[in-house]
């Protein structure tokens, strides 16, 4: 199973937040996958599934001035790793 991704850098606008992350070094054990978990404060879980070439994701249509919670898991043919770190972030504006 892979090693967790590295989540090294995110922008946020009012309606946007775009992140960014190392891929986990893995030779052995090559990545076929993410899964990206975020969630708005305080509300459930959703999951974005993107391909193993991937280092970075934009979130769009979110709410400004909300706070909103990532982590990422890779995944390859032996199963998932551990999650990365969760990071927090806010994007820019007044909440309504």
């Amino acid at each position: 199973r892979p090693p967790p991704p590295v989540i090294k850098t995110y922008y946020a606008t009012s309606k946007t937040i775009k992140l960014s992350w190392d891929p986990p070094s893995a030779p052995n054990s090559p990545v076929s996958g993410y899964i990206l978990h975020h969630r708005m404060e305080e509300r459930d879980w959703h999951e974005v599934h993107l391909t193993g070439d991937r280092t970075s994701y934009t979130l769009h249509e979110l709410q400004c001035g909300t706070s909103y919670s990532f982590y990422l898991v890779a995944f390859n043919s032996a199963g998932h790793g551990n999650t990365s770190e969760m990071i927090s972030a806010k994007t820019e504006g007044t909440g309504e």
